[in-house]
């Protein structure tokens, strides 16, 4: 690549020293030799030059250097701290908004049972289940069964906690209201736990025979 670099250049160089030549036929011979001393000095420096141009991407190249064994070390080690810190917090983040979708998912049963009741100015229930870890709900006249495609899951990723103190018949928790909307039976409440962290809570506490019932969490569901 070098020499025919240097053969290209050459060649250009004698073509303006022979266009020179013509164009100036009165040349003097001392100009002549001149234009040859230069063209045999242009000869001896363009291979040096043409070298250092050809090198000169390689130069850069050899300049850009990536990381070292060391900065790679340092970096995995930053991110694998802030992964041991952020993880805990994140994991709680989840548990606590799964665990507040369940909670808002049975309190609204609640709520639409006791207006069911109201409306239809008979007792209306809702009712509470786990089927294969998965805690589910549904809404349904007291004196009748409901309709298994009514039941809903609230959260896949919580349980009905052992402590929950609502009313129950063979695996189903219920809570039952009366025409003027009012409890009919036993107070109580129903407690979520995470399957991460059973130790966080969220409750619905059922919280006086009139009806009124609140949402809770921790240890004030105990």
């Amino acid at each position: 690549m070098q020499s025919a670099c240097s053969r290209w250049f050459a060649m250009q160089y004698s073509h303006w020293c022979i266009y020179s030549m013509t164009q100036t036929p009165r040349l003097s011979s001392a100009k002549l030799l001149h234009c040859s001393d230069r063209h045999a000095l242009f000869l001896r420096v363009l291979p040096r030059l043409s070298a250092r141009w050809a090198s000169a991407p390689a130069r850069a190249l050899s300049n850009q250097s990536g990381f070292s064994l060391m900065e790679m070390m340092v970096a995995l080690s930053l991110i694998g701290l802030l992964l041991a810190i952020a993880t805990p917090s994140w994991n709680g983040f989840l548990n606590a908004r799964n665990l507040g979708s369940a909670q808002d998912e049975a309190f609204q049963l609640m709520r639409q049972a006791q207006a069911e009741a109201i409306r239809r100015r008979v007792i209306w229930q809702a009712s509470f289940r786990e089927v294969n870890g998965i805690p589910q709900g549904t809404i349904h006249a007291a004196d009748s069964l409901p309709l298994e495609g009514s039941w809903r899951s609230l959260n896949a990723q919580v349980r009905i906690a052992a402590d929950t103190t609502l009313d129950s018949d063979l695996g189903v928790y219920r809570v039952q209201f009366d025409h003027n909307g009012r409890v009919n039976g036993q107070l109580g409440k129903l407690t979520f736990v995470g399957t991460t962290n059973p130790t966080t809570k969220r409750c619905v506490i059922i919280s006086t025979l009139l009806g009124v019932f609140r949402k809770d969490e921790n240890r004030r569901c105990e």
